[in-house]
């Protein structure tokens, strides 16, 4: 019984994932550069999805593919930069919002 309540607990935490956050795990990943199979293991991505995803960053210079590996660019970099500020922000504006249904 406390295995399918733990079962159940851990679905509920879970939750999808945006495209932010995709994108700017893929670039943090292949800052070293990896081939395909590595950051689609790695970030959890069908084949469909990873190749929507790496076609997108490559034309918009986020990412390079050097040989077989993907390399994050300077301009992919900034976006994840960007990104952790933004996450940052909401995590601060979630954290508020808890605060202020606890003082109520």
């Amino acid at each position: 019984m406390e295995h399918e309540i733990a079962r159940l607990r851990a679905r509920k935490e879970r939750r999808r994932r945006d495209r932010h956050e995709i994108i700017s795990d893929i670039l943090e990943y292949a800052k070293t550069g990896k081939i395909k199979t590595r950051i689609m293991q790695k970030i959890r991505l069908s084949y469909p999805q990873l190749e929507l995803y790496l076609n997108a960053m490559l034309a918009r210079g986020f990412l390079k593919k050097v040989g077989s590996d993907y390399v994050t660019t300077k301009k992919g970099l900034h976006v994840v930069e960007a990104c952790k500020m933004c996450f940052e922000l909401s995590r601060l504006e979630e954290q508020l919002e808890d605060k202020k249904a606890q003082i109520k």
